[in-house]
């Protein structure tokens, strides 16, 4: 019986050992949180054959957007790829290089002059002539708002660019520490290319939990900007008497919110980039576990579930459309959703090989 004692004791004290060691080299430290019950959508699979652009030729198409008029009708989107290029695809699945970024794009805009602004998530806010190929640094990361991690933007009508700064402390690799330290280290800001140098990039909010998707409103009275990691999408008002006010548009999304982008009919799309995973909300409260959790190697750790889902929200935030692909094997990891001027959708992908084509609403029911 002594020898049996002595043997769980051991047993005890080796774990004691291995718990104290993870937890005090946890690379996190983390804060408690309760997360609010999600919003509660049906099943179904209207992504799971929906048409495909490209596939098997792309890797890191986070963000799509369809092609000024001087490139229509043989070019249908533009896109970003995780070593750098910015390329164009043909309705053939042509892909021609535009130019090289030297970073990691992933939002990407058309400001008036039909120029392409990039948010790069290594070299900071970039612009493309794409008729000449110059490439331009509009706001470099680094720099006195230190920038790192530069991921979304939109232009307002005035020429006024927002764009998401989503994370102060994490690298696109280190993710899953973001979500589990539940602490707010991303940033909207504003960009003037028409102000005095110097004056020209504004901060308007900070302390998110990370910054993602950026779209400006309609009616061109505030910004909205996704809080992945909360599970909601922002609200900032840009003018009128609420100027400067932030405040919760859409809550309790069954997943994380990527892109947002603005549709028609007052629709604002939204990519979620995976499903909520129950054993991760369990576990938020508990700022011990999670830095556990946090210490162990990374292919120990949790990951994502494949799935696919693009939601519309109205003006007030409420969920009109529900798209999914329960498979995750057609389409998954959406990161961006992008109308075009006839109303097809182009749904972008970090890790996936292809674009998404949804052409029309009603056929995807």
């Amino acid at each position: 019986m002594r020898s049996v004692a002595f043997f769980v004791l051991a047993i005890v004290l080796c774990v004691v050992v291995v718990v104290t060691t993870l937890w005090l080299n946890a690379p996190i430290d983390a804060k408690a949180w309760q997360p609010a019950r999600a919003q509660q959508l049906s099943a179904n699979d209207r992504l799971q054959d929906i048409p495909l652009i490209a596939r098997g030729k792309l890797a890191g198409a986070e963000d799509v957007h369809p092609v000024r008029e001087a490139d229509r009708p043989r070019w249908l989107v533009y896109t970003g790829q995780s070593n750098g290029d910015i390329v164009r695809i043909s309705r053939d699945d042509e892909i021609e290089v535009l130019a090289n970024t030297g970073g990691h794009p992933l939002g990407l805009a058309l400001d008036q002059s039909e120029r392409l602004v990039i948010a790069d998530a290594e070299q900071g806010l970039l612009r493309l002539d794409l008729d000449t190929g110059a490439l331009e640094t509009l706001v470099p990361a680094g720099g006195p708002m230190a920038l790192s991690f530069v991921d979304d933007v939109d232009i307002a009508d005035d020429g006024i660019i927002y764009f998401s700064d989503a994370s102060s402390r994490s690298a696109m690799d280190e993710l899953q520490l973001e979500i589990l330290e539940a602490r707010p280290h991303g940033r909207l800001f504003a960009y003037d290319p028409s102000a005095a140098e110097g004056e020209r990039l504004t901060l308007l909010l900070d302390k998110l939990f990370f910054a993602n998707g950026v779209a400006v409103a309609a009616d061109q009275q505030s910004v909205l900007v996704n809080e992945t990691f909360r599970y909601r999408v922002l609200r900032y008002w840009i003018t009128g008497p609420k100027a400067g006010q932030s405040e919760v548009f859409a809550d309790r999304l069954p997943g994380f919110p990527d892109g947002i982008s603005r549709g028609s009919d007052g629709r604002y799309w939204v990519a979620l980039f995976a499903p909520r995973s129950a054993a991760l909300d369990k576990t938020h409260p508990y700022p011990f576990i999670k830095e556990l959790i946090a210490a162990l190697p990374k292919r120990l750790q949790p990951k994502a579930t494949r799935h696919g889902a693009i939601l519309a929200l109205n003006e007030q935030g409420e969920v009109l459309e529900n798209l999914q692909d329960p498979t995750g094997e057609h389409v998954w990891e959406i990161t961006s959703v992008e109308e075009g001027e006839d109303g097809t959708l182009y749904l972008g992908t970090l890790t996936g090989n292809r674009i998404g084509v949804v052409t029309a609403i009603a056929e995807a029911r």
